[in-house]
């Protein structure tokens, strides 16, 4: 019978950590959000390495929800050869505990070159999630929303002659935070409805949630639940400063 590897979940360490370890059927942790992590992907900075040759390796791995340990023993100790402390790295192992500790018995790892793959990352954990609940619709379940020019001269009728722009001057940034704020509810919009809306127009998916991630972090918007965003109602800021990043995504 041909070996078959456990198909590897891409989770935040706090996904890890956060949720409940259970032994009966082997070591896994059932998540925060209901799914089974036996072997995940973990995206995050070396902060720290001990690497005795051909017998032990423990790196410390942190990503900004949390902190974990990557080991491996005997000849599996080199699969670090390749990375620097204080760098991005890609994990990939099968999660162990041992008197307490949650850690992962890494597999693979590698140092990230291409920024854009922690953006890529977090898209992919919550398209993981969204689909194991059911949620991840296909193209033709998408919401119908009002197109751009809507949007631009529904916003153009504001009072303040400032915040007046031309279509073409508006930057992505711009019009994603207009889209969640004429189509946020109570539970916010969908990441899967901006996406499908703005990709409809020829933005690419990585530069959509690059945008999106990058006002959830300046706390112009505000996840919710997971994957759906609404306003930041106590954020008081001038969001010009972000419009002009959005050379950075094109």
């Amino acid at each position: 019978m041909p070996f078959e590897r456990l198909v590897a979940t891409r989770v935040t360490i706090a996904d890890v950590l956060e949720g409940e370890l259970k032994k009966d059927t082997g070591p896994f942790v059932l998540s925060p959000h209901g799914l089974v992590l036996r072997r995940v992907v973990i995206v995050g900075f070396l902060m720290d390495m001990l690497h005795l040759e051909d017998k032990y390796l423990s790196m410390t791995i942190d990503d900004g929800t949390g902190v974990i340990r990557g080991k491996a023993w005997g000849y599996d100790t080199g699969i670090a050869f390749n990375v620097r402390i204080r760098t991005p790295i890609r994990v990939i192992g099968k999660i162990r505990s041992y008197e307490g500790e949650v850690y992962l018995a890494a597999e693979m790892v590698n140092e990230i070159v291409d920024p854009n793959e922690l953006t890529l990352h977090l898209y992919e954990r919550i398209r993981g999630i969204l689909h194991a609940r059911g949620e991840w619709p296909s193209s033709g379940k998408m919401k119908r929303y009002p197109s751009l020019d809507e949007i631009i001269r529904k916003r153009a009728e504001l009072p303040d002659t400032q915040t007046r722009k031309e279509e073409f001057e508006l930057p992505l940034t711009d019009l994603i935070l207009e889209f969640i704020r004429e189509h946020a509810g109570r539970d916010g919009v969908s990441i899967l409805d901006i996406a499908g809306y703005f990709e409809a127009r020829e933005y690419s998916r990585l530069e959509i949630n690059m945008v999106v991630l990058s006002l959830q972090k300046a706390r112009v918007i505000e996840e919710v639940r997971i994957g759906r965003y609404v306003p930041e109602q106590s954020a008081e800021k001038d969001w010009k400063d972000l419009s002009r990043q959005d050379t950075v995504y094109r």
